[in-house]
């Protein structure tokens, strides 16, 4: 995507997923473009001792890209509006900046480049404002119609489906996007670690839930596991704080046993508890995982959360 400077250190920044939307205006074979929606997911990085996890940055209202003719656009300086959202030294942050200066939009038939910087006053260890500078130099293919579907779910649906990285969180695993190898959707969240790890997903509202007996969720088993005679197990808590409900226990799958290098799908039956409060009008409530591993040096994953029979 780019990198992010602050003081005498610049480190890359790199998009784990992202979508683009151009709305084009032709009157016969001249066009006119507006950057209807750009949303990216950004790798964990540390800038200057201060760490970024999480990120998600998101555009404001439609923007204009004045033509330069061939192709070539410009956004103006300031018309484009971002909010940045995620943690900055483990702490939920939320910030709202514009570009600095003019950005330059090549809209091709099969990509859309985007180049410019904006500027960023976040906190460094100590408390002090730390200038963040970040240059985006990006190219986005044409997507797909798999890529376009992804992108057209409802929020909810890209929390079950782990569309996006940014949609869960954990304090003693890396996670990251993966495209490949998945069971459904355009992702799944990869997990490297060892030992007992948290995963927390983001909150989603029950009206609209189509409940059924089960919870499911596929779990890729990695291969070259130190203990052929147990590989962990997986639990699954749900917490609804606006209904009084905090790490409600769901259950837990053995994962020895499993196909290694492989998806497996692992059922977890729904107590009642689970289900009346799955049941009630809640708008915060959110699902979160604990996997247990020996340690691989490889990359677990988790796809397709969804009720099942």
């Amino acid at each position: 995507m780019g990198s992010a400077s602050a003081g005498a250190t610049t480190v890359p920044l790199i998009v784990t997923q992202g979508i683009a939307s151009i709305r084009p205006d032709c009157d016969g074979e001249y066009c006119t473009y507006e950057l209807e929606q750009l949303k990216v997911s950004v790798a964990d990085t540390t800038v200057m001792g201060v760490s970024l996890t999480g990120l998600t940055i998101r555009s404001v209202g439609s923007v204009a890209i004045a033509p330069l003719g061939s192709g070539h656009g410009q956004i103006a300086t300031g018309a484009l509006k971002l909010f940045i959202t995620g943690r900055i030294n483990g702490s939920p942050s939320a910030l709202r900046v514009e570009n600095n200066a003019p950005w330059s939009a090549d809209v091709g038939n099969q990509q859309l480049s985007l180049n410019g910087t904006v500027k960023v006053i976040s906190q460094d260890a100590q408390g002090k404002a730390l200038p963040i500078t970040a240059t985006v130099n990006v190219s986005v293919p044409k997507a797909t119609a798999q890529q376009v579907a992804c992108a057209s779910t409802l929020p909810v649906e890209r929390v079950f489906g782990f569309e996006d990285r940014a949609n869960w969180t954990s304090a003693n695993a890396s996670l990251a996007l993966v495209r490949t190898p998945t069971t459904q959707g355009c992702g799944a969240l990869g997990v490297s670690g060892q030992g007992y790890m948290s995963i927390n997903g983001s909150s989603f509202a029950t009206p609209g839930l189509v409940l059924k007996p089960a919870l499911s969720v596929d779990l890729f088993v990695p291969s070259s596991q130190p203990n052929p005679f147990w590989l962990g197990a997986l639990q699954i808590f749900l917490s609804c704080p606006s209904g009084g409900v905090f790490n409600q226990y769901v259950g837990q799958v053995e994962v020895s046993g499993l196909a290694q290098n492989a998806f497996s799908s692992l059922r977890f039956p729904l107590p009642a508890q689970t289900t009346n409060t799955l049941k009630r009008a809640l708008s915060d409530c959110a699902f979160s995982f604990a996997l247990n591993v020996n340690q691989t040096n490889r990359t677990w994953e988790l796809d397709n959360l969804r009720f099942t029979p």
